[in-house]
């Protein structure tokens, strides 16, 4: 006799575990609830077929229907229900393009379930007994909490930051986005953060070199040359959820708080990074570290 609730319990935790581990291959934001509704789903169609099987003699084509479902059907529609956000009216339709652009994330679940099933396979044939009652609960929590890191950092990885400079007597408002490609080092192996050319004219002054300046090594796939570096006396980074560093003070300024970086090493970039002006600074990849 099989029990029905645990039954959907573990194919629930089952489908939560692979539309995370699809989330992170895919790179999705995670909405919890929305992935949570697909699990449910899922889960509530096996318990369907299920009871369709054990308690119906159904014919072939209804049980070719129901593996259709099952395989194919459920399965896209619980990646749409967890990742799907925004369909725009173009997309309702040409439904076969709306079709095309979700069928890599159905692609992602078949490859996670492989994996899973691998694993599995692996566990029995190392003679490691563990229920899987027990292991696919275990299994959705670790990819969900894995799933909220990976986001999560990715989601600092892309922030635009309200950065204030401060060079002597000149204060500076910019926006910066944090670069992770951005590994520059002065020759003290200090991080060095680069400015826009028109933010470096204003603050800094015509000349890009300075007397008290450095010059930053730098590599490109053509050349290897040196920017004008100079310090900043503060860098003042506003941001909601920053928490405190070694060297550095952060201020607790009403609902924000801003990080204080102080004699903070900064070169001048060779062209403007954003024409818009929605960026004047990249920001070194060892920011927050």
């Amino acid at each position: 006799m099989i029990a029905i609730d645990l039954y959907f319990f573990m194919n629930a935790a089952y489908d939560l575990t692979l539309l995370c581990v699809v989330g992170i291959v895919a790179r999705k934001r995670l909405y919890f609830g929305r992935v949570l509704a697909a699990a449910l789903l899922g889960a509530a169609w096996s318990v369907t077929a299920l009871i369709a099987a054990l308690y119906f003699v159904l014919p072939s084509c209804a049980l070719w229907i129901v593996k259709m479902i099952t395989y194919l059907l459920c399965p896209y529609l619980m990646c749409l229900i967890a990742y799907r956000r925004n369909i725009n009216v173009m997309q309702k339709i040409f439904m076969r393009e709306f079709l095309l652009k979700n069928i890599e994330l159905l692609l992602y679940f078949y490859v996670a379930g492989a994996l899973i099933s691998g694993l599995m396979l692996l566990l029995k044939w190392s003679g490691i007994h563990i229920p899987s009652w027990i292991l696919m609960p275990v299994c959705s929590i670790l990819a969900v909490f894995l799933w909220r890191y990976i986001t999560k950092k990715e989601a600092q990885e892309k922030q635009i930051y309200e950065v204030t400079l401060i060079y002597q007597d000149k204060t500076f408002n910019v926006k910066a986005l944090y670069d992770s490609g951005n590994t520059l080092m002065t020759r003290k192996s200090e991080p060095v953060h680069v400015l826009a050319p028109s933010i470096w004219k204003e603050l800094i002054g015509e000349d890009p070199w300075k007397e008290d300046g450095f010059a930053v090594p730098y590599q490109t796939v053509s050349e290897t040359s040196v920017m004008p570096g100079i310090y900043l006396d503060e860098i003042h980074l506003k941001e909601k959820a920053i928490t405190e560093k070694k060297q550095q003070l952060v201020k607790e300024n009403s609902k924000e708080k801003v990080l204080v970086l102080r004699h903070v090493p900064t070169g001048l970039g060779s062209m403007e990074f954003d024409k818009a002006g929605e960026c004047q600074m990249l920001l070194h990849r060892d920011t927050f570290d």
